[in-house]
């Protein structure tokens, strides 16, 4: 299945230290390797050829522990891949960010910043090892937006260790008070392998999750932020275009250490090794999907989305109503007030949202 490819992820792995709950592709931030990696990268970079990207997003790890140097080259490589008006994001910790490297952001084009905040609460940032403090966040934020870099999301994470809901609710507005347009918060994960598993640090259970879910949504909604999809709250217009592109079930290209890519109808995941890597052994593992595993993960998708399944575009994919296919299960469904189907959309309700997962197995029994 040929489709256009708009969308170009980029990783960089590497870290300055290591948060206690990471669960992503990261490494320490070693000068022998780092160098190397961008070459590499560039090269990749250089076998695009001409080809040019709606979204461009360069992720990690710590995108913003790169030098100057190695920075602008990277950004240099890529900036004749974007075209006229695309989103250029990067991410970014506040400790490691400094003017100079802004200035060479905004000479190649970035214009949309993610930056790693996770609390506002200075003892609790301590505690999952983030190097940074509340008053180096104001900073940064506010010095992005006098030089006209106001595209800024903040990362956020609730049920974190002997954090409160009325801790929460400080880091909520906290956040809301300052010059950002999206928020992005996701529940503590604990995954094998983290600092967090090994000290027995558990997460929050669901009744806790959803009372923090619940104030999140509210209080974001209070201050005009709207939920677009699950985790994600933006002002109208600031929506990210890069990951509405990964949950529309589009392709997308993805570069570096361990980064995901899908391109046509095949998946594929890079390396986590930086010596296969370095040596040009990029790709892990592929797979080719299934006409089902793809509408699955079409389903699956698009469903995180407050809109929700666009059912022409489910049709011009597929060459089938998803109404015709699974009319029964969607009728029972929107009957229990967890779904809402109308002409053009298939979408859940708030309660539904908060129980995606068991929506989206009785979805896919119904499709075998």
């Amino acid at each position: 299945m040929k489709r256009k490819i708009n969308s170009l992820y980029i990783h960089i792995p590497f870290c300055e230290h290591l948060c206690e709950y990471c669960d992503f592709t990261k490494m320490f931030y070693l000068r022998s390797y780092v160098s190397k990696y961008i070459n590499v990268l560039c090269l990749q970079i250089d076998d695009l050829k001409d080809a040019k990207f709606n979204t461009i997003y360069i992720g990690g790890g710590t995108p913003s522990s790169l030098s100057p140097f190695l920075l602008e080259k990277l950004l240099k490589s890529l900036s004749s891949h974007l075209k006229n008006k695309s989103e250029f994001t990067i991410e970014v910790n506040p400790e490691s960010l400094s003017k100079n490297k802004i200035a060479i952001m905004q000479k190649y084009g970035i214009n949309r910043i993610s930056m790693g905040v996770q609390s506002f609460n200075n003892d609790i940032l301590k505690e999952i090892n983030r190097h940074h403090s509340v008053r180096m966040v104001r900073y940064w934020i506010n010095y992005l937006n006098s030089v006209n870099l106001t595209n800024i999301n903040i990362d956020l994470i609730y049920g974190l260790p002997n954090q409160t809901l009325t801790m929460f609710k400080k880091d909520i507005d906290i956040a809301t008070s300052l010059k950002i347009k999206h928020i992005s918060s996701y529940s503590l994960t604990v995954s094998k392998g983290t600092a967090f598993y090994n000290n027995g640090i558990k997460e929050v259970d669901e009744d806790k999750s959803r009372e923090y879910y619940d104030l999140l949504y509210k209080e974001l909604k209070k201050k005009g932020f709207y939920r677009y999809e699950v985790s994600n709250f933006a002002l109208r217009g600031y929506e990210s275009k890069h990951n509405i592109n990964y949950w529309k079930d589009n392709n997308y290209i993805g570069l570096g250490l361990g980064a995901h890519g899908y391109e046509g109808d095949v998946r594929y995941q890079n390396t986590s090794n930086i010596k296969e890597y370095l040596n040009e052994n990029y790709i892990k593992d592929k797979e080719t999907l299934s006409r089902n595993s793809m509408m699955e993960e079409f389903i699956m998708l698009n469903l995180r989305m407050s809109k929700g399944i666009n059912k022409r575009e489910f049709k011009k994919r597929f060459g089938v109503e998803i109404g015709e296919i699974l009319k029964e299960k969607i009728n029972e469904l929107v009957n229990n007030k967890l779904l809402i189907s109308n002409k053009y959309y298939l979408k859940t309700t708030y309660e539904g949202m908060m129980m995606l997962d068991h929506i989206l197995l009785d979805l896919f029994l119904a499709l075998e």
